[in-house]
């Protein structure tokens, strides 16, 4: 009982440590050139999926963790908290995913990692590591989760929107291999990076998330 107290406790600092390991892990992988068979084999992998059927929907999945999906939907859900006069959500909901998006662009000129060249079912240009949706989809998403468990009240809610919400973001991670414009190390390291940004994030502004939140005058 003792432990499972202290890992609830410590469970920001817990999910910290991981998220920043996991992603320093696959940057020194990747600067010591240890990923090339991991990456194909999981290519190889969800390659199998690739079918006529599939191919819109992942399409599709793919623009809700893109840079028109997600400004439009962080533009949509800024307005809505502007409407409920929960102007400092709506800032730190604009925020949170400028300050990864711009992270993403230091984070592709530092490793300057070429995409993939094998075949592609869409045309993208830039580098690839990390992957620019991948944080994105965990920044955006990520965060109505914290919203969301810290202002719905029945749990069975909080479940079920978290589980939504999460299998989105892996969606939209998956569509990104699947469509063959990055590697699966690409993604896992954009997911991580982003997850300790929102971290840090959410740490640093809780206060005054919470006091919007808790706001009953409005």
């Amino acid at each position: 009982m003792k432990l499972f107290e202290m890992l609830k406790k410590y469970r920001r600092q817990l999910l910290l440590t991981m998220a920043v390991c996991i992603f320093l892990f696959i940057a020194c992988a990747l600067k010591l050139n240890q990923l090339s068979a991991f990456d194909q084999q999981v290519y190889t992998f969800v390659s199998l999926a690739i079918s006529k059927t599939l191919t819109p929907l992942m399409r599709l999945l793919t623009e809700l963790g893109g840079t028109m999906g997600l400004v439009l939907l962080c533009a949509i859900g800024a307005l809505l908290l502007m409407l409920m006069k929960k102007r400092v959500l709506a800032c730190l909901m604009i925020s949170n995913l400028a300050i990864t998006a711009a992270s993403n662009v230091l984070l592709k000129q530092l490793f300057i990692r070429p995409r993939p060249i094998g075949y592609r079912l869409i045309e993208i240009d830039g580098y690839s590591f990390p992957s620019g949706h991948s944080m994105a989809a965990m920044a955006f998403y990520g965060y109505l989760i914290y919203l969301i468990w810290h202002k719905l009240e029945v749990k069975w809610q909080k479940y079920l929107f978290t589980c939504l919400l999460s299998l989105l973001i892996v969606l939209i991670m998956l569509s990104r291999i699947y469509l063959g414009v990055h590697y699966a190390s690409d993604v896992l390291a954009g997911a991580a990076a982003a997850l300790a940004i929102l971290i840090c994030f959410t740490s640093c502004t809780r206060k005054y998330c919470l006091l919007e939140l808790n706001d009953k005058k409005d």
